[in-house]
């Protein structure tokens, strides 16, 4: 094998339909062809730092089928497992995969394809490879290239809730591969040295890594005090979709989903968590895979490696928990190269919630580029002539102050100890149910104020903002549960007790 450029090129062309490799993708296959007969080098293994989007997979599969003995591939999910077996398949390349689950005739069947050399590429994740069973038998095997995709989770799940992580070296030392290679979208220094440390036993791989800058993703920033409703709203003024929502519980995907369904009747919508069947996750993801329109709130079980290039749009309910995470998520936007939007919804409320740095607020106060402190949150070192291709402070977008809010506070500013929340936000929405409305409080002037607002949402914005203090509501007495706005004027706190009450109400809503 004389020259790897060549070989290289036609390979990506006649199996993969890849017209040109990118520089990086070409750096890190021809080194694992030129590290395929050196032994005892230090540097021989790699770590391989390239942002979402970039083509990772190729830079592995390409190069297995030119090695002689096997390709084993370590994923963190079954969803991406799936996904690699489904893209060889696709491209007709042989491979099989290990999982938990699987019978012993499935497994017979599997060493014998990898006996007689049918394939030569195994896919399988870290609690099915630390198996006694299946380290003896691999063991058998002559193994090329050892592959570990989404390797931060080494440390972020190893040293949690995903212990076999952990085992991964002493797999290495069982199976010698000739060589380990681990592929990350995000990479901050401490997570590199950490994966020196778990996953190469101490010794510096080679690092081939560029800048986690997606400069085809803007990121946005929206204040909001009902994220439900902006979320609506979003879609309503016509948001780009495919589109994902990452939520942090399984219930919130499933209410968001639901309120999208029941707002935007014409939008289809999914929701994927880890609480679905295997049968019902493999549905969406082939659903969401194949549609040109749709929305799917998803966990973070979403999150890694699910390879669909045209989606337009990510959200975040909420402050994500630290830089990198969020990079490997809101980069599931634009992996085509086209322009994407990164939507980051936040309340006052969600910054108080744990599980977010102190870093990632910094990010998102919206004093500062964006883009850049996502970059130096990662250790990057940003050159001189740095410049935002694009995010909400740098364009000049960022939305001052929370839809609704002014428009809340100003009604109940004007009209302390009027309404509970429940009466304000009926009608303020400007429904029309009977008896919660009476025709005279139609002719209120506040009457339909935001009647783009669903009560639900009014009343949950109302929550948020009594929650953080903005509105107070009354806790006993004869004004029970009533609003006011605690405000200064000229120095001096106006007390409840002085400010005029007005009389009258609209009807409580019937009791359920």
């Amino acid at each position: 094998m004389q020259d790897f450029d060549e070989i290289i090129s036609t390979l990506a062309q006649e199996k993969f339909g890849i017209p040109y490799l990118r520089p990086f993708q070409r750096l890190v296959i021809s080194r694992i062809l030129e590290q395929k007969d050196v032994t005892d080098q230090p540097e021989k293994n790699q770590l391989v730092v390239l942002p979402t989007g970039s083509g990772k997979s190729i830079c592995f599969q390409l190069p297995a089928l030119l090695l002689q003995g096997l390709t084993i591939i370590v994923y963190p999910l079954l969803s991406l497992m799936n996904d690699q077996k489904q893209s060889l398949d696709r491209n007709s390349i042989a491979s099989v995969m290990l999982k938990g689950g699987q019978t012993n005739g499935q497994r017979r069947r599997i060493w014998s394809e990898l006996k007689v050399g049918n394939a030569r590429i195994v896919i399988t994740n870290p609690e099915t490879l630390v198996s006694e069973h299946v380290l003896k038998r691999l063991a058998e095997f002559s193994i090329d290239l050892f592959v570990v995709d989404e390797a931060h989770t080494v440390c972020e799940w190893g040293e949690s809730f995903r212990p076999a992580y952990l085992r991964l070296s002493q797999v290495t030392d069982r199976l010698r591969p000739r060589q380990l290679i681990a592929f990350t979208a995000t990479a901050s220094q401490d997570i590199m040295h950490r994966l020196e440390q778990l996953l190469f036993n101490g010794k510096s791989p080679h690092l081939i890594m560029a800048s986690p800058d997606r400069q085809n993703i803007r990121y946005r920033l929206r204040r909001s005090i009902c994220m439900e409703h902006d979320i609506i709203m979003l879609f309503t003024h016509g948001a780009a979709r495919p589109a994902i929502i990452f939520c942090r519980t399984r219930r919130e995907c499933e209410d968001i989903a639901w309120q999208i369904r029941g707002n935007c009747p014409t939008i289809p919508v999914q929701y994927y968590h880890a609480g679905l069947t295997k049968e019902e996750r493999e549905a969406i993801e082939k659903w969401f895979l194949l549609s040109t329109d749709g929305v799917l709130c998803a966990t973070t079980a979403y999150g890694m490696g699910v390879s669909k290039n045209n989606t337009r749009t990510v959200i975040h309910k909420g402050l994500p928990g630290g830089a990198q995470a969020y990079l490997q998520e809101s980069g599931r936007a634009g992996r085509d190269g086209k322009m994407a939007d990164a939507w980051v919804l936040i309340d006052d409320l969600s910054k108080k919630r744990a599980g977010s740095s102190e870093g990632m607020m910094l990010a998102f106060s919206g004093e500062n580029c964006i883009r850049e402190n996502l970059l130096r949150l990662m250790d990057v070192d940003l050159e001189s002539d740095f410049c935002c291709s694009g995010c909400d402070v740098c364009n000049g977008r960022l939305q001052p102050v929370p839809e609704g809010r002014k428009e809340l506070e100003a009604v109940i500013r004007r009209f302390p100890l009027r309404f509970r929340i429940e009466e304000l936000a009926w009608l303020i929405s400007g429904t029309r149910i009977q008896p919660i409305v009476q025709r005279w409080d139609k002719l209120d002037p506040i009457y339909g104020l935001l009647d783009n607002w669903t009560q639900r949402h009014l009343c949950l914005a109302l929550e948020n903002l009594c929650g953080t203090k903005t509105v107070r509501r009354v806790l006993k007495g004869p004004f029970k549960n009533r609003l006011y706005v605690s405000f200064t004027h000229k120095g001096r706190r106006r007390s409840v007790q002085s400010v005029p009450t007005q009389t009258k109400t609209i009807r409580e809503s019937p009791k359920t």
